[in-house]
């Protein structure tokens, strides 16, 4: 009845419960050295953003608001990150900046805008919107500018992540009614789909680039999988009676 975080090797071994229990935990986020990890917790029925610094071996609640919160990637140095939040009715983006703990607003749109990634060098953000009326990937600057949309295949576009070099980024969209891994690049072209079986979700690049880790529930329950960037090779890494979900990759 309740979600964990846990520590494992890429290959899936040394599973490692880290102690930190929620209602509901989402996928979590490294910090640029990889001291820390930013997630969001609903306890008690308040989402919050919480911090893991794992040289001080502490948990912090360091943002929450009325509604809904959900951190996204840090920028370089670590003193600021994206964040999406429902505060002012409908969801959109913004940016935390821990020290000064000020909140910026990047987006003011009717619709929704979840899910922000923070481009290698700190420059760019994609996110998703349902703008044009269905969930795409658009990008914008750092500071909200610039805003374009680069996926217009599929109906439900979601959970973009960048290569560590950001020439591409890795999605969730759906087709035949399942959802899979793509990958496009910054300007839009060079679409393309790796999985095929299941429902895919939430990909995540090695610091090399040259894999994916992903969830997928296509043996019956969702479970954490890895894959070469192209596509091949597609393989379980969790042990089966575990239902595991949100992976990120370290960056180191």
């Amino acid at each position: 009845g309740v979600h964990e975080l846990y520590l494992m090797d890429w290959d899936g071994g040394r599973m490692k419960n880290l102690g930190i229990r929620a209602r509901t935990l989402l996928t979590p986020h490294w910090s640029e050295d990889g001291t820390k990890l930013l997630y969001s917790a609903e306890r008690q029925k308040r989402w919050g953003i919480y911090l893991l610094d794992f040289l001080k071996k502490r948990e912090m609640l360091i943002f929450s608001s009325k509604g809904t919160n959900i951190a996204g990637d840090f920028f370089p140095g670590g003193n600021e990150f994206a964040l999406s939040s429902s505060r002012a009715g409908t969801a959109d983006i913004y940016v935390y900046n821990i020290p000064k703990s000020r909140l910026t607003r990047l987006t003011s749109e009717r619709g929704i805008e979840v899910s922000p990634a923070v481009s290698p060098d700190g420059l760019t953000i994609a996110f998703v919107s349902d703008r044009g009326g269905s969930p795409q990937i658009y990008t914008m600057d750092k500071i909200g500018y610039n805003k374009a949309r680069i996926t217009f295949n599929g109906s439900y576009n979601t959970s973009p992540t960048w290569s560590p070099k950001g020439d591409v980024i890795a999605f969730s969209g759906r087709y035949k009614g399942r959802n899979q891994i793509f990958i496009v690049k910054p300007d839009g072209s060079g679409l393309t789909m790796l999985t095929e079986e299941g429902n895919n979700e939430d990909p995540s690049f090695s610091p090399d680039g040259r894999f994916i880790v992903f969830t997928s529930d296509r043996d019956g329950e969702k479970g954490i999988y890895i894959m070469r960037a192209n596509g091949e090779a597609q393989t379980r890494i969790t042990p089966r009676g575990i239902k595991a979900f949100g992976p990120r990759w370290s960056p180191k």
